[in-house]
């Protein structure tokens, strides 16, 4: 982990309420998949019995997280530094940086105008805008109007010195009056959100009648890091799968015309033809998941990644004890978020061979093609070890 500037633990909101599930509203308590966020905050993390979705509960309340955002919310994450293409971390002041971040800036200005096309002069806001580059961007290949709503007093002075029309504060505060937007855009926003159905139901009466909603967030089926200590953070509120986002976009009114289910979920979307004052709709369970996909089958998988990274991360240099091998080979036969578990198993076999441990590579292989997968995953180990034992033979 990188080292930080600022105390990890400065000015950090206590939970203390205990929320409804954001998507389904249910009051019932969850399954517990994680009591640590990053920074070693306490974060309580759970599965929706009802839905699935994953989210904190217990929380800091609205009020506190609103102080929160506008003060050192960003000395903690703003010390994070961005990630190269080669999965180095460039910090702030590095020689790297401001040429890293433009490219993260152009990055999301790319894919969010590829997924959503921009026209001429169309009306496009932002919601958690930070300096607004992404939105400066997205005007200079578009000719657009661009808008923004931010949180931190600084950053929102930068968008606007920047030529932004920005407004400081959150969503709830601000009065758009008669203005409609041919486009709303939340990159990595949903999921601080308390009440992410309230809001977009009143994101939704801001939209001309074809506008559209663009959301970038975390895919909690393909985590990033440690489980604990890193993807949980406790700042995000709520932890989205394609499904749980998806359902919680139809009970706001949303119609789903592209849904990108990758490392981060991408959501475009265009209001449905349902009247404001009928929303929310009601919570349906059939529009959301297959009856196989409990709360159950979510804890057990995603626990089941933190064991398996945790055992990635112990791997240096392609070498595992004895007792790690055996423990990474019980966890790779277990149900596994399947992007991670060949990812992980692939790269650590083939770093085995590299390091001549070819018996061992073979083994856990082996063990990923015994395992509790679907049929065309264990095909596949199966095929990757008849490899491995070709390099053996």
């Amino acid at each position: 982990m990188p080292q930080y500037a600022h105390s990890p633990l400065e000015g950090v909101p206590v939970p203390s309420q205990t929320p409804p599930c954001p998507v389904c509203g249910s009051l019932n308590d969850g399954v517990e998949v994680g009591k640590l966020g990053r920074f070693g905050m306490d974060v309580r993390s759970i599965v929706c019995h009802d839905c699935t979705l994953v989210y904190q509960s217990p929380r800091p309340d609205e009020p506190a997280m609103a102080k929160y955002y506008a003060g050192t919310y960003r000395k903690h994450y703003g010390d994070v530094g961005c990630s190269t293409s080669d999965g180095r971390i460039v910090m702030k002041g590095d020689s790297e940086y401001k040429k890293v971040l433009e490219c993260w800036h152009d990055t999301q200005a790319t894919i969010a105008m590829r997924l959503s096309p921009l026209k001429a002069n169309e009306k496009i806001l932002e919601i958690g805008c930070r300096n607004a580059r992404t939105l400066a961007l997205m005007r200079e290949r578009a000719d657009v109007e661009i808008y923004g709503i931010e949180p931190g007093p600084e950053e929102a002075e930068q968008a606007r010195t920047a030529g932004v029309n920005c407004f400081t504060g959150n969503l709830q505060e601000y009065e758009p009056r008669e203005e409609k937007f041919d486009q709303i855009q939340l990159f990595h926003v949903l999921e601080h959100l308390h009440e992410p159905l309230r809001d977009l139901v009143q994101l939704r009466s801001w939209l001309k009648p074809q506008g559209r909603i663009f959301i970038e967030v975390p895919n909690v089926y393909q985590p990033y890091g440690a489980l604990e200590l890193n993807f949980f953070q406790n700042a995000h509120l709520t932890n989205f799968s394609h499904k749980s986002l998806g359902e919680l976009l139809r009970r706001a009114g949303f119609q789903v015309t592209s849904l990108a289910d990758t490392t981060t979920l991408y959501a475009v979307a265009i209001p449905a033809d349902i009247s404001q004052e009928a929303l929310p709709l009601n919570f349906e369970s059939n529009h959301l998941r297959a009856p196989e996909e409990t709360s159950d089958w979510v804890a057990v998988r995603l626990r089941n990644y933190a064991e398996i990274q945790f055992m990635r991360q112990q791997t240096q240099g392609g070498q595992l004890t004895p007792e790690g091998l055996s423990r990474l080979c019980r966890a790779v036969r277990k149900p596994a978020l399947l992007p991670h578990l060949i990812e992980t198993v692939s790269q650590l076999a083939e770093d085995l061979v590299r390091g001549g441990s070819v018996s061992a590579a073979q083994l856990l292989v082996e063990s990923a093609a015994q395992g509790e997968h679907p049929q065309p995953v264990l095909d596949a180990f199966r095929k990757f070890s008849d490899q491995i034992s070709a390099i053996a033979a």
